[in-house]
């Protein structure tokens, strides 16, 4: 361990996406400031023969291999555990497509680092895709106002829900309060970070503090695991949350 942050890579067949130069320089830029966990969800292409390969050549990275594919959720709760165990102050995860740029998710950990201080008042920083002047953001415009849409009606009764909820860049403070939101599954594979945030409201009675940073760039990269055939289930796993939301938004009016 040489760092603070570790931030935890999901991976599942990623082979044909895999950009051996985008980690090198990821590796390269983040020096001292946070190491790197892939964890293997139980890929079926050679996706583990990749990460293996790079790990042994790259001491800023390490790996956790799970036998069968458990879900992306799954595979960043056990990631963000092994971040505890290993004795890290801070833990966050990233997409493994490169959709980030390198310079990006250095900032990010900069910035989590200037306001996540242990006497501070933020908890978490969340990066954002936020589409404003000066910004690169690339998305595929069906995606995106799907994306939207779902985001505006999953937060629903939910206070202080950041703007761009499914950015695949956020980082936690490695503490007690974390670990008891971590210790069971997930019931959402596709809402999972919501889902962390009303177990917090539900278990510590505050919302977390979250600081939101627009990145410069950020490229919706082709090959996305979303099918049509998901639709079921996340409109299953939107009612859940939506529901919850309720329930905590109903409990706080009488609390008051």
């Amino acid at each position: 361990m040489s760092s603070t942050v570790l931030i935890v890579i999901p991976v599942f067949n990623e082979s044909e996406r895999w950009n051996v130069e985008y980690f090198n320089q990821l590796s390269s830029k983040a020096k001292q400031k946070s190491d790197f966990l892939f964890v293997d969800d139980g890929s079926t292409d050679e996706s583990l023969h990749l990460i293996r390969d790079l790990c042994g050549r790259n001491d800023k990275y390490g790996y956790l291999v799970l036998p069968a594919n458990q879900g992306k959720s799954e595979a960043t709760r056990l990631g963000l555990l092994k971040g505890f165990e290993l004795g890290y102050s801070a833990v966050g995860f990233l997409d493994a497509d490169g959709a980030f740029e390198v310079n990006d998710v250095v900032r990010i950990i900069d910035v989590y680092l200037e306001k996540c201080k242990p006497d501070g008042n933020w908890d978490s920083v969340w990066s954002s895709r936020l589409s404003i002047s000066g910004r690169k953001i690339v998305r595929n415009g069906k995606r995106h106002f799907v994306g939207r849409l779902l985001s505006h009606f999953i937060c629903l009764f939910m206070k202080d829900a950041p703007w761009d909820t499914q950015s695949g860049l956020k980082i936690y403070k490695g503490d007690e309060n974390l670990l008891q939101i971590l210790q069971h599954p997930f019931k959402t594979r596709w809402f999972f970070e919501l889902e962390m945030l009303q177990r917090y409201v539900g278990m510590f009675g505050a919302s977390l503090q979250i600081w939101e940073e627009p990145v410069d760039a950020w490229t919706d990269v082709k090959g996305s695991k979303i099918r049509f055939r998901h639709a079921p289930s996340i409109i299953i796993e939107m009612a859940f949350i939506i529901r919850t939301n309720v329930k905590i938004f109903t409990m706080s009016l009488r609390g008051n």
